[in-house]
Formats: structure tokens, sequence, C-alpha cells
């Protein structure tokens, strides 16, 4: 079963709040190195992929969350699970993360989440966020 793409993005109860490093370190006026090209590349996923996410993402929030219901009942948690487990196959990767945030967002506190920036997909080359780092 493939669990990278979850394992990488999701915070909080899954991940005890961890949050990304930042790898711009060069002082002012010198160069950043460019990243690997390993570090670069990202898995695309099947469906089938995305779906094994999406079941170890829910399976996880109600085992790990202290009380992953107090907002939202099952029924509609497993509702929302449900429907994007079904259009899994004719959404895009972008479209899969914002259905998978949006489940996590209905556990109702501000610690539960999906978090797109830990996919290495979505990360600023090194080069614009030095550009940026005033």
């Amino acid at each position: 079963m493939h669990k990278a793409f979850v394992n990488a993005v999701m915070l909080s109860t899954l991940c005890c709040g961890s949050l990304p490093s930042v790898a711009i370190a060069a002082p002012m006026g010198q160069a950043v190195p460019p990243a690997p090209a390993s570090a670069a590349a990202v898995p695309t996923l099947t469906a089938e992929q995305w779906r094994a996410d999406l079941r170890f993402m829910a399976a996880e929030l109600e085992r790990r969350h202290a009380n992953v219901f107090h907002a939202v009942s099952r029924q509609a948690f497993t509702a929302a699970v449900a429907d994007l487990d079904a259009r899994i196959p004719s959404l895009q990767r972008n479209e899969i993360i914002v259905g998978m945030m949006r489940i996590a967002a209905m556990v109702g506190d501000g610690h539960t989440r999906v978090d797109p920036r830990k996919d290495r997909k979505m990360a600023f080359p090194l080069a614009a966020a030095q550009t940026l780092s005033v």
C-alpha cells in the first residue's frame, strides 16, 4: 500500500505538529547551491495509490485523534471520504490534495490539517526563494 503523499503532508495528530525546515542558509549576496536532482523527483501516483492514501489518512485520523468526531458526525466524515474516493480517478493531483485538506478540516480544530507545503512538487525553487528573502 502506498502512503508517500499522506506521510509527507499530514501534520498534527499524525505527525505531532512537525514543521517544514527551511533550506536557505547562504549568506547575503552568495548563491544558494541548487537542490540535488533526486530531491526534485516527485512520484506520480496512480488512482489506486491516491485511494490508499485517502483510506490511510481517514483511518489514522480516527485512530489517533482524541475526538475526531467532535465537530462532524461520523456519517458526514465517511460520506466525504467516500465521495472523494469515487472522484479520484477523474481528478488532478491538486484537486485530490484539496479534497484531502477539506476532509481534514472537517475535524474542526486548529491543529489537524493536510499541509501541501510538505509536498515537494509545490515547493519554490531555491533560487526564487533566495530572491524573495531580503
